[in-house]
Protein backbone atom coordinates (compact mmCIF):
# COMPACT_ATOMS: atom_id res chain seq x y z
CA UNK A 1 0.00 0.00 0.00
CA UNK A 2 2.78 2.43 0.91
CA UNK A 3 4.62 1.62 -2.32
CA UNK A 4 1.51 2.39 -4.36
CA UNK A 5 1.13 5.71 -2.54
CA UNK A 6 4.77 6.60 -3.23
CA UNK A 7 4.39 5.76 -6.90
CA UNK A 8 1.26 7.88 -7.27
CA UNK A 9 2.91 10.81 -5.47
CA UNK A 10 5.99 10.42 -7.64
CA UNK A 11 3.96 10.48 -10.84
CA UNK A 12 2.01 13.52 -9.61
CA UNK A 13 5.27 15.35 -8.89
CA UNK A 14 6.68 14.52 -12.32
CA UNK A 15 3.46 15.68 -14.00
CA UNK A 16 3.66 18.96 -12.08
CA UNK A 17 7.31 19.39 -13.10
CA UNK A 18 6.42 18.83 -16.76
CA UNK A 19 3.56 21.33 -16.56
CA UNK A 20 5.83 23.94 -14.97
CA UNK A 21 8.50 23.32 -17.59
CA UNK A 22 6.00 23.91 -20.39
CA UNK A 23 4.67 27.05 -18.69
CA UNK A 24 8.17 28.44 -18.19
CA UNK A 25 9.00 27.63 -21.79
CA UNK A 26 5.98 29.67 -22.95
CA UNK A 27 6.97 32.52 -20.65
CA UNK A 28 10.52 32.51 -21.97
CA UNK A 29 9.29 32.54 -25.59
CA UNK A 30 6.85 35.34 -24.75
CA UNK A 31 9.60 37.49 -23.25
CA UNK A 32 12.10 36.73 -26.02
CA UNK A 33 9.64 37.47 -28.82
CA UNK A 34 8.54 40.71 -27.19
CA UNK A 35 12.07 41.92 -26.53
CA UNK A 36 13.33 40.93 -29.98
CA UNK A 37 10.31 42.58 -31.60
CA UNK A 38 10.91 45.84 -29.79
CA UNK A 39 14.61 45.73 -30.66
CA UNK A 40 13.85 45.18 -34.35
CA UNK A 41 11.32 48.02 -34.43
CA UNK A 42 13.79 50.40 -32.78
CA UNK A 43 16.57 49.32 -35.16
CA UNK A 44 14.25 49.70 -38.14
CA UNK A 45 13.22 53.20 -37.12
CA UNK A 46 16.87 54.11 -36.66
CA UNK A 47 17.74 52.92 -40.17
CA UNK A 48 14.43 53.80 -41.91
CA UNK A 49 15.59 53.12 -45.46
CA UNK A 50 16.06 49.88 -47.36
CA UNK A 51 16.32 47.20 -44.70
CA UNK A 52 14.78 49.44 -42.06
CA UNK A 53 11.29 48.76 -43.32
CA UNK A 54 11.96 45.03 -43.24
CA UNK A 55 13.19 45.33 -39.65
CA UNK A 56 10.04 47.21 -38.67
CA UNK A 57 7.88 44.54 -40.32
CA UNK A 58 9.79 41.74 -38.61
CA UNK A 59 9.53 43.53 -35.27
CA UNK A 60 5.78 43.97 -35.69
CA UNK A 61 5.47 40.28 -36.51
CA UNK A 62 7.42 39.28 -33.37
CA UNK A 63 5.33 41.59 -31.19
CA UNK A 64 2.18 40.05 -32.70
CA UNK A 65 3.62 36.58 -32.01
CA UNK A 66 4.34 37.56 -28.40
CA UNK A 67 0.74 38.75 -28.05
CA UNK A 68 -0.55 35.40 -29.31
CA UNK A 69 1.71 33.52 -26.90
CA UNK A 70 0.51 35.74 -24.05
CA UNK A 71 -3.11 35.10 -25.01
CA UNK A 72 -2.39 31.37 -25.07
CA UNK A 73 -0.83 31.50 -21.61
CA UNK A 74 -3.84 33.38 -20.26
CA UNK A 75 -6.29 30.96 -21.91
CA UNK A 76 -4.38 27.91 -20.68
CA UNK A 77 -4.48 29.00 -17.05
CA UNK A 78 -8.27 29.50 -16.96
Amino acid sequence: MATLLRQSLGSAKSALRRALAVAMSALVWFLLCGAAGMALVVAGVAVLFGTGWALIAAGAFLIFTAALIGRGMKHGSA
